[in-house]
């Protein structure tokens, strides 16, 4: 096995207070059966570059298959989301399977709450060392206002996650008006988001170009 960073671990709140980690503190050399030692790091196989080019592609995705109006369609049904396939006209049953299905492929919708995350925390940019290329003076304008979108998607989330989580075969029905309604207007915001990043990725992979790099 190869042993575990203790020092980036869990701190054990069971034993003599936080300064304890790891379940018992780190192993000493003869509880352990294998140790593997890791020379010089090698370059890094994939670029900054590589990466926005990735997260382009998503965007453009859905842009292109128009995944998110599909959403609108499937949930809608009422004003001001008419459709003529939408939850009003679905039997238990079949609000089920759609609920299920969102389940499934809400990672659509949660583009750029995912980039946010990976890129993102506590309003600035992550100073993990893999990241040190996000920290260029040329990105600092796009990755602000990155940020400053940053709640309103994450709002949004947080009423996905609420709407797939809920027991759609007892629900009242009475209620879904209102969720579906609620989360057409959350989708509406993911779209704007998902052009708004696609317009900072493409800013972003020029500016690498320019560079060079």
């Amino acid at each position: 096995m190869i042993c575990p960073d203790y020092t980036n671990s869990h701190w054990n709140f069971q034993k003599n207070g936080p300064e304890v980690i790891g379940p018992d503190g780190p192993p000493s050399y003869d509880e352990l059966d294998f140790l593997y030692i890791f020379g010089d790091k090698t370059d890094r196989r994939y670029t900054l570059k590589d990466g926005l080019l990735n997260i382009r592609r998503a965007f453009e995705c859905n842009i292109r298959e128009n995944v998110l109006d599909g959403y609108l369609t499937k949930l809608g049904g009422w004003e001001p989301f008419p459709s003529g396939d939408g939850f009003d006209k679905l039997s238990p049953e079949e609000r089920k399977a759609r609920a299920i299905r969102l389940h499934e492929t809400v990672m659509y919708i949660y583009n750029i709450c995912a980039f946010n995350g990976a890129f993102c925390g506590d309003g600035k940019p992550h100073s993990h060392y893999l990241h040190k290329e996000l920290f260029n003076p040329a990105f600092i304008e796009l990755w602000n206002s990155l940020i400053n979108e940053h709640d309103t998607v994450l709002d949004a989330g947080h009423y996905i996650n609420g709407f797939r989580n809920r027991d759609w075969l007892n629900i009242d029905p009475a209620e879904i008006p209102g969720i579906c309604t609620g989360m057409c207007e959350v989708i509406e915001k993911v779209k704007d988001a998902d052009m708004k990043m696609l317009e900072k990725m493409n800013r972003a992979i020029e500016i690498i170009d320019k560079k060079g790099e």
